[in-house]
């Protein structure tokens, strides 16, 4: 329960004990219409083209209505194009002709699973955030996809940010470094994984993070100390935990991964 893609089991774990088909996934910043539910259902178990939908994400608006993540904007930030590579990556999938594509991004809160996906799916509870993006990878490597669906929009309306700059990067830093170790062991290529996992998750990680912590810290030396050193921790943040750590972390998820398909199953008749 400590980690986000923990919370999102309790979630699933209660939906499989009242034997519920379907979980809609929205967080505590997010505003729906009345259409909304009707929205998220639909197509939900049906096939699409070969394949069943068993899983889908949408977008998220803005209160100006823009389609798109504004995460944490900072000229600081420019060598770490975290926002900028996702909000391609939903650019392209909204301008695909179809309603539904094979997705390689998700937003945690505006995911729909059915009960054929989430029985033998979890989030990664190993995982310090990221888990939506993650399960992306996880369903995937149990042969079942996520769909992104242009119609499954709702509202987010985040609070200010109120966390230094260096924050966000340090736990993107440790987030992409062990799904990197993931990627490696599911046997994936990070270029099948889309311009903005596949940018986070090759061999020139730890240049990319250093890099970029070194140059934010420069952009903080004269006006903020705490964030000209903390950034500095960042790019020592890049090399640690060990390789060896983060691949004991993938091998228990996948224990645990077993575990769940054994049980949840059993749970929900």
């Amino acid at each position: 329960m400590d980690s986000y893609g923990g919370v999102r089991n309790m979630g699933l774990l209660y939906a499989a004990l009242h034997g519920f088909e379907n979980v809609i996934m929205i967080d505590d910043d997010e505003c729906i219409d009345p259409h909304y539910r009707e929205s998220a259902l639909r197509l939900i178990g049906d096939l699409w083209g070969a394949k069943p939908v068993l899983g889908k994400t949408g977008c998220v608006v803005d209160s100006k209505g823009n389609k798109f993540y504004d995460g944490q904007k900072s000229d600081a930030l420019r060598g770490w194009p975290k926002d900028e590579l996702f909000n391609r990556e939903v650019k392209e999938t909204l301008e695909e002709k179809n309603q539904l594509s094979e997705s390689k991004i998700a937003f945690g809160g505006n995911m729909v699973l059915n009960s054929g996906l989430f029985l033998q799916v979890p989030f990664d509870p190993y995982g310090t955030r990221g888990e939506d993006d993650d399960y992306i990878l996880n369903a995937r490597y149990c042969g079942l996809p996520i769909f992104f669906d242009q119609e499954l929009l709702l509202l987010h309306l985040p609070p200010e940010r109120i966390c230094n700059y260096w924050t966000r990067q340090r736990q993107d830093i440790l987030h992409f470094r062990y799904m990197r170790e993931k990627v490696r062991i599911f046997g994936f290529e990070p270029e099948s994984l889309g311009g903005f996992l596949g940018y986070f998750t090759q061999d020139d990680l730890e240049y990319k993070a250093i890099s970029s912590s070194i140059q934010a810290a420069l952009h903080f030396i004269d006006t903020d100390r705490n964030e000209f050193t903390e950034f500095l921790n960042n790019a020592i943040a890049a090399e640690t935990p060990p390789v060896a750590q983060l691949r004991s972390r993938v091998n228990a998820f996948l224990r645990f991964m077993d575990a769940w398909q054994s049980v949840l199953p059993k749970i929900a008749d």
